[in-house]
């Protein structure tokens, strides 16, 4: 079984593999791209039992430029994206130990990216920055 906050810190943990990104477990007070974060969206009981699994989804925000001119920080922003050296779906899914059912060391505990989207135009200026945002599914046993 694992918390919230361990998860945070497992998908922290895995970001930070990426060499060049400055990955945080929550949104930051302020940071220089390109920058990950962590964020919980939803959770929800996957089966009706007090120790049964429980499902919860993340989102992890890649900023990879400061301005919001899209050729500024799209080619990085695919290589996130992407099968290669900088693939986030890769360093997660690379953080999970199957036979034994861990992700960042956490029994009961698996983790796979879902989804990926570029920001909008609204979520630009929000952050006044430019990127994109992976879907993280994380499923793990609930405590006795």
């Amino acid at each position: 079984m694992s918390t919230i906050a361990e998860h945070h810190t497992a998908l922290q943990v895995r970001l930070d593999t990426l060499d060049g990104l400055r990955a945080f477990d929550h949104p930051p007070q302020g940071a220089n791209p390109p920058v990950a974060f962590v964020q919980l969206v939803e959770w929800e009981p996957t089966s009706f039992a007090r120790a049964g699994h429980k499902r919860y989804v993340y989102e992890v925000y890649v900023l990879t430029a400061e301005s919001i001119r899209p050729k500024d920080g799209y080619e990085l922003l695919m290589e996130y994206a992407d099968q290669g050296s900088k693939s986030v779906d890769l360093a997660i899914w690379d953080g999970n130990d199957r036979p034994n059912g861990t992700f960042g060391g956490y029994a009961d505990t698996q983790a796979q990216v879902i989804g990926f989207r570029v920001l909008g135009s609204q979520e630009v200026d929000e952050l006044e920055m430019y990127g994109g945002v992976f879907t993280v599914e994380v499923l793990t046993k609930k405590g006795a």
